[in-house]
C-alpha cells in the first residue's frame, strides 16, 4: 500500500511540473499571446531590411502547441498588433500601421476580424493613432478599446496635441464613434465599462514634476469630463485595474524615482460611478515579498503577479481586492515576456537575442 502511495505522489509531482516548450522561427519579437480551451494565438514582429522593416503576424496553436495556421499582415514599412481577444468563434486584433523614422510616426489604428482558421474577415481603420492600446471590452455586440492620438505626426508638437481616445464599434455593421479628451502629459492604460458609462484610466505626470505620477480615472462619454486624479506624491507605477461586484481596483507600486527604491502596493476602490472610496497601503515586507518590482500580470480580471518572495523563489501569485493573498504557484521560468492562463494551463511567450519561445505549464 505505501509502495503505491509512493507512486501516485510522484506521478502527481511529474504532472503537476509537466511543461512544453516550443520555438517561434517565424518571429523576432513576440507582442501578446491569449489562450481558451481550444487554442492559443500568438501575435510578434518579424524584422526586415536591418530592421527597418516590422511586419506583424498572428499564429494559431492547439493545447499541445503544435502550428495550425499563420496569418500575416498586410506589408506597410511598420505594424504591430497591440491586443487580441477571442469572441464567439472569432478572433479581434487591434494595432498600428504605418511609417516611423527618428523625427516623426505616421501610423494609423486598425481592428480586424479574424475567422477561426486564420481568414481576415472584416476590418476598419478608426484614424490616428500614437501609442500601443488597452485591451478590448465587449458588451454583447459593442466593443470598446482605449489608445492615444495626435494631430501631429513630429514627436516634438504629440504631446501637446495627444487626445485620450476610446472607440465604440458595433460589430455587427463596423460603425464606430471615437470619443477623445484632452489631458496633458498623460498615457491611457485601462478601460472600464458600466452600464452606459464608459472610463478611461491612466497616469499622468503631476503638474510639472516627472518624479510624480497620478491616476486619471475619467467618464469619456461625458460631453464635460471632470479630471479625476487619485492623490499622489511620489512616482507609482499603475499596474493592474479590475471590476468588482461593488465598482473598480486600480493597484499601483511606489517608486521613490531618486533611489530606485520600490516599497508598497497601493489599491484604490472606486466605485461605478468612477468615484474613489478607499485606499489601502500594503508594504511588501507584509505580503512576504522580497522583489521590489513585481511584475503586474492582467489575466482573467484578477489581480496575479510575478514577485520573488523572501525564500528568493519566483512565485504566480494571485490577490483579491482587498490585498489578501488567495494562491501562490512556484515559477520556474523566465521573469521577461507574457503570461496568460486558461483553465488547466499557464501559457508563457518571451524572446531574447530575436529568438521567441512559447511554453506551457501545468496550472
Amino acid at each position: 500500500m505505501k509502495t503505491i502511495f509512493k507512486i501516485f505522489l510522484l506521478t502527481l509531482t511529474s504532472f503537476n511540473s509537466f511543461s512544453q516548450e516550443i520555438k517561434i522561427p517565424e518571429l523576432n519579437w513576440g507582442t501578446r499571446v491569449i489562450a481558451n480551451d481550444e487554442s492559443i494565438v500568438v501575435s510578434g514582429i518579424s524584422f526586415k531590411n536591418n530592421r527597418t522593416e516590422k511586419f506583424a503576424s498572428l499564429i494559431c496553436y492547439d493545447l499541445e502547441l503544435n502550428k495550425i495556421w499563420q496569418l500575416t499582415l498586410d506589408s506597410k514599412q511598420t505594424n504591430s498588433v497591440d491586443t487580441i481577444t477571442f469572441w464567439e468563434n472569432k478572433i479581434i486584433i487591434s494595432g498600428t500601421e504605418g511609417k516611423e523614422d527618428n523625427q516623426s510616426v505616421k501610423k494609423t489604428r486598425f481592428i480586424k476580424i479574424i475567422s477561426s482558421d486564420g481568414k481576415n474577415l472584416a476590418e476598419i481603420n478608426i484614424g490616428n493613432s500614437t501609442s500601443k492600446s488597452t485591451d478590448f471590452i465587449i458588451q454583447k455586440n459593442t466593443l470598446f478599446l482605449g489608445y492615444k492620438k495626435s494631430s501631429s505626426i513630429n514627436y516634438g508638437d504629440m504631446m501637446k496635441t495627444s487626445m485620450n481616445t476610446i472607440v465604440e464599434v458595433n460589430l455587427t455593421n463596423l460603425k464606430y464613434k471615437i470619443y477623445e479628451h484632452y489631458l496633458n502629459r498623460s498615457t491611457p492604460e485601462f478601460i472600464f465599462a458600466s452600464n452606459k458609462n464608459i472610463f478611461i484610466c491612466g497616469e499622468q505626470f503631476k503638474n510639472d514634476d516627472y518624479n510624480v505620477t497620478q491616476t486619471f480615472f475619467q467618464n469619456i462619454k461625458n460631453t464635460k469630463p471632470i479630471d479625476n486624479l487619485l492623490p499622489a506624491d511620489k512616482m507609482e507605477s499603475l499596474g493592474s485595474g479590475i471590476t468588482t461586484k461593488n465598482g473598480f481596483i486600480l493597484v499601483s507600486s511606489s517608486n521613490i524615482y531618486e533611489k530606485k527604491a520600490y516599497e508598497y502596493l497601493r489599491i484604490d476602490a472606486l466605485n461605478f460611478k468612477g468615484k474613489l472610496r478607499e485606499t489601502k497601503i500594503i508594504p511588501f515586507k507584509e505580503l512576504g515579498w522580497l522583489d521590489r518590482t513585481p511584475d503586474f500580470l492582467n489575466i482573467e480580471n484578477k489581480l496575479w503577479f510575478r514577485v520573488k518572495k523572501e525564500d528568493k523563489k519566483t512565485y504566480l501569485v494571485q490577490l483579491n481586492s482587498s490585498g489578501k493573498e488567495i494562491s501562490a504557484r512556484e515559477f520556474k521560468g523566465d521573469r521577461r515576456g507574457i503570461l496568460t492562463m486558461n483553465s488547466e494551463s499557464i501559457i508563457h511567450l518571451w524572446d531574447k537575442e530575436e529568438t521567441v519561445r512559447l511554453k506551457k505549464y501545468n496550472r
